[in-house]
């Protein structure tokens, strides 16, 4: 592996060499760029989420949709902009000091709420959305549905984080003492940060099923409007909150890369379990497959055409020279998730191939 990395930082030494890295993305681009996505994705979502029905109904019903997709995205915003003002700034011991758990630089992105990024909160809302959508076109029972709505998202972050650190767009503080993790664990991340995104999506995509079904096996009719909905979300993203902060307070301390593992292995085998009832022929959504392939785009184009502007590269260099590995992991982890993300549709995509021409 050591002698393959070295090959890859010769080559691409070589290529930062050519004119075209002259006229590259610079750091107030990168910035700008991943907060626009954000911004105009939810607009395409939420737009969506309008015009679909019932959470795990498989799409719309008859009549006016029920707006409870909306009334999801809306908690989701509430409940993770919570959490990440929380940890943002969660003090822990370094040093015979304290210092952040991690922290947003001031000033690095155009909306910025108690120091976090309004497009963080954001983008966590249709990644819920998007992620519990493909999973209920796939037919996956409600209760196992949430498990891999983690998978999907913690998909999303593998690419993402890695060109987050290093662009700058948030810091992760050196030592994380109390995690019982190291920080270098993937390229500067530890690996709490990654179950973490995965409790978070998981808990907040069951408790969100659950009180939405819960309310309809009562016979409760679905209210029309947003309003009408909200309710169930907050309590929803509630239930989660508590989740989130058992995990960060009580687990997260205690975790290793071993019992990390052990915890996705059993999530993992569950869902492969269930795979022999997953449907494949759902009506294209060309939305869901755009939202995975547009962050796995950006985040490698980052990776090849910026350069590394806080630790643990020092902004040294060219991102793909500090962190060579990366041009092998994250194509890898974007195809394995747009797997995924794909299957709804194998059957329908199939259907549409062009029939081969006969004999004349």
């Amino acid at each position: 592996m050591e002698s393959a990395t070295v090959m890859l930082r010769d080559l691409f030494t070589e290529i930062a060499k050519t004119p075209l890295f002259e006229w590259t993305l610079r750091p107030e681009w990168s910035h700008l760029g991943i907060e626009l996505i954000v911004y105009v994705i939810f607009w395409l979502c939420l737009r969506h989420a309008r015009r679909t029905g019932a959470i795990d109904a498989g799409g719309p019903r008859r009549g006016a949709p029920s707006q409870e997709w909306v009334a999801a995205m809306i908690a989701a915003i509430g409940l993770t902009l919570v959490i990440e003002i929380l940890l943002s700034h969660q003090l822990v011991p370094s040093d015979g000091g304290q210092v952040r758990l991690y922290e947003y630089p001031p000033g690095s992105f155009l909306i910025q709420i108690v120091g976090v990024p309004i497009w963080v909160p954001i983008g966590w809302s249709f990644i819920l959305y998007v992620t519990m959508r493909t999973t209920t076109l796939l037919g996956v029972p409600w209760y196992v549905a949430p498990l891999l709505d983690g998978f999907l998202a913690l998909n999303l972050d593998l690419t993402l984080d890695p060109i987050a650190v290093h662009r700058g767009w948030w810091d992760w503080l050196p030592g994380r003492p109390g995690t019982g993790v190291d920080p270098n664990s993937y390229f500067g991340i530890p690996l709490v940060n990654f179950m973490g995104w995965f409790v978070i999506v998981a808990s907040f995509s069951f408790f969100i099923r659950f009180f939405f079904r819960w309310r309809r096996q009562r016979g409760r009719t679905p209210a029309p409007g947003v309003l009408g909905n909200l309710m169930p979300a907050a309590v929803a993203a509630g239930a989660a909150f508590l989740v989130v902060l058992l995990y960060q307070f009580a687990v997260a301390p205690r975790l290793t890369p071993v019992t990390t593992t052990l915890a996705w292995l059993a999530a993992a085998i569950i869902v492969v379990a269930n795979m022999r009832r997953f449907y494949f022929d759902s009506p294209l959504e060309r939305l869901f497959l755009a939202v995975p392939v547009v962050f796995h785009s950006y985040s490698i184009l980052l990776l090849f055409f910026t350069k590394a502007q806080s630790p643990p590269s020092q902004g040294t260099g060219w991102l793909m020279i500090e962190e060579p590995e990366l041009a092998i992991f994250m194509p890898v982890a974007a195809l394995l998730g747009l797997w995924l993300y794909v299957w709804p549709y194998l059957g329908t995509l199939a259907l549409r191939r062009p029939a081969s021409a006969g004999p004349t």
